[in-house]
């Protein structure tokens, strides 16, 4: 009979703390998850039962679905990188719209508008875009003007390590390094914040006169490739991507200029801006590149690009047998007559 009621009570205990999980559960269906982000929306003219997901926009990355009920759906999660870009789309892809995600609790109101045009309340990020957007309109100034000036005055702001990351090149190695010391300290240890540590780190100011800065990257074969190994002719370090079309456009001037005086003296090394070493090699073998090719697969944070201060590709420097770089941004003709001067 102990045991029994041993039983019994152990079958209630259990039975109690269940229905209590069961009940933070059902509780937790629309709460904020700790430290995490919350997006209710509301819709107009979209049917109930429609799926509609939320997903990195860079990477897509899928992070939460939800299925539009009474005209409302919810995402909810944790970011482990804030802001995020992110793109919410209908099952249809029919309807979609980017925003800038924050773990904070956040509504999206597409009752007034189409979906792609729904007004986001609750991120600053996604207030401060549209804020700076705004101005950029209203008065045609410059738009780096505005994100500067943001940065500089908001220092806690989620969305300034993002804005300096993204402009750090366009803003120089001095001026990011101001404005990132006066950033918060979380905002200085966060995602974006490390990429522009990385920058201030790295970049070496290159200017035409100046030497070569040297570094080592992967080549297609996967060796290691040091660029000062390379310099025993006048070298043309070449950025670009497969996904660059004036890139693509330029590889057969790139392509004829060294079938002409490769005997004479001249190399290229090129610097790949791919993450995908597959579009990569696809790219040099379509194009018939037969140079060095270099690529650590990071895109736009590869360690060449960011030492040498390139903000748009395609790009190049000249460097000459004593390893002094004596030209920059060359095509066509004007590329081959440096070519030619720099080997006489």
């Amino acid at each position: 009979m102990d045991n029994l009621k041993k039983l019994n009570i152990y079958i209630i205990t259990f039975l109690i703390s269940l229905s209590f999980i069961t009940c933070k559960i059902t509780n937790g269906k629309n709460a904020v998850p700790e430290n995490g982000y919350r997006l209710e929306g509301i819709t107009k003219g979209i049917a109930d039962g429609t799926v509609v997901y939320l997903r990195e926009a860079e990477s897509g990355i899928m992070l939460d679905t939800s299925i539009i009920r009474e005209s409302k759906f919810l995402f909810k999660g944790h970011l482990r990188i804030q802001p995020l870009k992110a793109e919410i789309i209908t099952g249809s892809l029919d309807d979609y719209l980017y925003l800038w995600l924050e773990n904070k609790s956040m509504t999206l109101d597409g009752t007034k508008s189409t979906f792609s045009k729904a007004i986001i309340t609750g991120s600053e990020s996604q207030n401060a875009e549209q804020s700076i957007k705004s101005k950029t309109n209203d008065t045609g100034g410059d738009r780096l003007l505005y994100e500067e000036d943001y940065v500089s005055q908001n220092p806690d702001s989620y969305y300034s390590p993002f804005l300096l990351s993204k402009n750090k090149i366009l803003w120089g190695k001095k001026k990011t390094q101001q404005l990132y010391s006066s950033l918060s300290l979380e905002n200085r240890n966060s995602f974006y914040g490390e990429k522009v540590l990385a920058y201030i780190d790295l970049n070496q100011e290159i200017e035409v006169g100046n030497k070569y800065a040297d570094f080592l990257m992967p080549s297609l074969n996967d060796k290691e490739v040091q660029l000062s190994d390379q310099l025993d002719k006048v070298t043309l370090l070449e950025f670009w991507a497969s996904w660059c079309g004036p890139c693509r456009k330029e590889n057969p001037t790139l392509l004829s200029v060294y079938n002409k005086y490769k005997d004479s003296g001249f190399n290229i090394v090129s610097v790949s801006l791919d993450k995908s070493k597959a579009s990569w090699q696809k790219a040099v073998t379509d194009d018939g590149l037969p140079w060095i090719h270099i690529n650590d697969l990071k895109g736009d944070e590869n360690k060449a690009k960011i030492i040498y201060g390139v903000s748009g590709i395609p790009d190049n420097f000249l460097i000459d047998k004593n390893g002094v770089i004596i030209g920059r941004g060359l095509q066509g003709d004007i590329l081959e007559k440096a070519i030619t001067d720099a080997l006489n």
